[in-house]
């Protein structure tokens, strides 16, 4: 018997496993088929085969939708795509350029990587500006001994985008964007967000919401509701009821 299939992809630098509980376990007592799965820059393609992420994500994509039509269980023409916070990105990407995919979950919405990053993090919007390597390497130095969270954050980029100075990770980031993509995405699109979300400014769902021409829903989640944060983790329960609810209606 054939049914509805969510297929998840990560964000980076995320594994598999960790979409059980965000997504696979709800979609599962719902009655969906559920794929997870790790492309460049996420699980053990990036820990063990060295894979770092790269922005054309409609290519493991279109590998995992090739998978899925192997399955008897997969009804091709009821495949959904879901990804969370940079896998929002992905997922949006993905879905512009592979038509196998009926509809499209954005759930944290990465209109664009560099605007992001440097929207939460103003430090690194400066540190672009200069134009010697060797300045940007010592002020981002400094920099990061004062800020424990920017520290992080640049580093674990460097690994993931597979880069060893912050001038290629700039370059690199600002691979990351929807602007010539977005348009080209039919499918019908839930977007998802937090009303307080630290990570991803507001700005980058109205960009995306704005630039879509496909059919469109967008779901702000709020204080009240306890699913306010990033990614709504403080209610996931809501979250799997607004997405599957959804889903049900849509798919």
């Amino acid at each position: 018997m054939c049914c509805d299939t969510l297929c998840v992809c990560p964000e980076t630098p995320q594994t598999g496993e960790e979409l059980y509980f965000l997504a696979a376990a709800a979609a599962s007592a719902r009655g969906y088929s559920v794929l997870t799965f790790e492309g460049p820059g996420q699980g053990e393609p990036l820990r063990v085969q060295r894979l770092p992420a790269r922005p054309d994500y409609e290519v493991p994509v279109r590998a995992a939708v090739d998978y899925l039509l192997t399955r008897p269980e997969v009804d091709p023409e009821r495949i959904a795509l879901m990804g969370t916070s940079l896998g929002g990105y992905y997922a949006a990407r993905a879905a512009a350029f592979e038509s196998r995919i009926k509809t499209l979950i954005v759930h944290g919405v990465v209109f664009d990587w560099w605007t992001t990053q440097t929207t939460t993090k103003p430090a690194l919007g400066l540190l672009a500006k200069l134009k010697s390597p060797r300045l940007v390497q010592a002020a981002l130095d400094v920099a990061m001994r004062r800020n424990t969270g920017l520290r992080w954050a640049v580093t674990n980029a460097k690994w993931v985008h597979g880069v060893h100075d912050p001038v290629e990770l700039v370059e690199e980031m600002r691979r990351y964007s929807l602007n010539e993509t977005a348009a080209l995405i039919g499918q019908p699109t839930l977007i998802l967000h937090g009303e307080k979300d630290h990570f991803i400014p507001r700005e980058q769902v109205d960009q995306l919401y704005a630039t879509l021409r496909a059919p469109k829903t967008l779901r702000v989640f709020t204080e009240e509701e306890g699913a306010e944060e990033h990614c709504q983790f403080g209610n996931l329960t809501l979250l799997h009821q607004v997405l599957f609810d959804w889903l049900d209606e849509t798919l």
